[in-house]
């Protein structure tokens, strides 16, 4: 990940959106949402090439991957709120954000439901 040009290119474009808030506020909202879906798919495509690199690290070391897998989904899931969630502030909707949010988390409980399951399971079968 080229942390230099990811910094320069986020503050380039809030100096530019600074800019176009004073004449033009429509395209300043407008230049901060295309930076910041920019920069989320730029550092998104990182960290899933680093991902995977681990994911075969681990099956090649004998470990569950799906408790991995799991983990980075729900990871997944938390950034892309947060992004959304972010996004709806700088437009005002602070309660669409609060939504939002709240969303987020549970889609990051319905999705460790499974190992819960398992948790469950592991823990009864410990007490027989």
């Amino acid at each position: 990940m080229e942390l230099t040009s990811i910094l320069g290119f986020a503050l380039i474009a809030t100096l530019l959106s600074l800019l176009l808030a004073q004449y033009k506020p429509e395209y300043a909202m407008m230049v901060a949402t295309a930076a910041g879906a920019f920069l989320f798919l730029k550092v998104l495509g990182d960290v899933l090439s680093s991902l995977l690199d681990l994911q075969e690290m681990l099956q090649s070391a004998g470990v569950e991957v799906a408790y991995f897998r799991i983990a980075f989904k729900a990871l997944g899931i938390c950034y892309i709120a947060q992004f959304v969630s972010d996004l709806c502030r700088d437009f005002g909707q602070t309660s669409i954000a609060g939504r939002v949010e709240l969303a987020g988390k549970c889609a990051v409980l319905v999705l460790s439901l499974p190992l819960l399951q398992q948790l469950i399971e592991l823990s009864i079968s410990f007490l027989k």
